[in-house]
């Protein structure tokens, strides 16, 4: 039978990795802030680069360097939405951690 410093032990542990937890899920909760912040910024440049682009002759410089920022932006944007995606992952695999 287990004795009482087996529980100790068992109960310090379990205390840290919920410590470890809850810093965790603040730092994502942080990170999400961020990223969402970052994303929403890239989508509004994104916007404004396409009116930009739809008002632009098709035959002219701008045309072709408004188009490149156009994908760039677009490809910026993916980038923001799979981080957040990858969060959400996150932020559900240490709630499910946490219910341990």
């Amino acid at each position: 039978m287990p004795n009482n410093r087996f529980y100790k032990r068992w109960a310090e542990a379990f205390q840290i990795s919920k410590e470890v937890i809850i810093e965790r899920q603040v730092i994502l909760q942080l990170a999400h802030a961020e990223t969402d912040r970052k994303y929403h910024r890239v989508r509004y440049e994104l916007e404004e680069m396409k009116k930009k682009l739809a008002t632009t002759s098709p035959n002219t410089n701008d045309y072709v360097l408004y188009q490149k920022e156009v994908t760039y932006l677009q490809q910026c944007l993916d980038g923001w939405q799979q981080t957040l995606d990858h969060i959400a992952i996150w932020q559900k695999e240490l709630d499910g951690n946490g219910a341990r």
